[in-house]
């Protein structure tokens, strides 16, 4: 099983009896591996201690964790050892409360966050470890190229990340998020083209500017939002109506 190459499911996790099995996985030899799947179909407190010993090798690239019952990630799961993963979708670990450290990864090019009900507020901890020792200097998500937040029902805010985070993010999406009513400043987004917000019932208005860079905004079904940064530079937008209440605006 050393030599197992490319994509690797490993399904029904609440079965693991406890640590112990966990490592009998052995996944931290399994040098071969560039995609791994890791799923669960329960929800139970105990998932913390397997999925903490399930240490993955560092050549991963993508890795999807499906209805992992546990109240936090595994410590792992932001190591800035995994210099080749690429790709990170967390899936209805419905119980998680925090995010963790993921712009510490210094290749993580794509990372969608879906179905995270416990998850209230996103903050400068999603960037970096409060107690690391890297300094001010520090870039989170050096390398992010889209992001998407989806049905995140509990997220209420998202709070100013640091200033130089996120340098190559493209593309961000928000959908699903009724309870969203603050973001972080996005004129921070300095690459950002791409910006997309649905269904968020409780969002009013973006923080300051947008960035010089974007070139498309997409609006559906957020009936407070004004997007008074637009408004005020009108001459510099065309708004087309794309379907019942979707908006777009394109840069001129």
């Amino acid at each position: 099983m050393k030599d197992l190459r490319g994509r690797l499911c490993l399904s029904n996790l609440e079965y693991v009896a406890g640590p112990d099995e966990a490592k009998e996985a052995n996944l931290s030899h399994k040098q071969h591996l560039t995609n791994l799947e890791l799923r669960w179909t329960t929800e139970d407190d105990a998932e913390e201690e397997v999925i903490e010993h399930l240490q993955l090798h560092t050549n991963l690239r993508d890795l999807r964790i499906l209805c992992y019952g546990g109240s936090k990630f595994p410590s792992w799961i932001s190591n800035q050892c995994f210099g080749t993963l690429e790709i990170i979708t967390p899936f209805r670990c419905e119980n998680c409360q925090v995010l963790p450290s993921l712009g510490q990864l210094p290749g993580l090019e794509v990372l969608s966050l879906i179905e995270l009900f416990g998850v209230k507020i996103i903050d400068f901890h999603f960037g970096r470890d409060v107690h690391s020792t890297e300094g001010d200097n520090f870039v989170a998500f050096p390398k992010l190229q889209k992001l998407t937040i989806k049905s995140m029902v509990s997220l209420k805010e998202w709070r100013d990340m640091g200033e130089h985070d996120f340098p190559q993010l493209t593309k961000l999406s928000i959908n699903d998020c009724p309870e969203l009513v603050a973001l972080c400043r996005l004129s921070n987004f300095r690459s950002l083209q791409h910006l997309e917000i649905n269904r968020c019932s409780n969002l009013w208005d973006f923080p300051g500017d947008l960035p010089a860079s974007v070139k498309k905004v997409v609006i559906g079904k957020c009936p407070l939002l004004t997007l008074s940064c637009l408004e005020q530079n009108e001459k510099d937008w065309q708004k087309t109506e794309g379907s019942p209440a979707v908006m777009m605006y394109q840069r001129h």
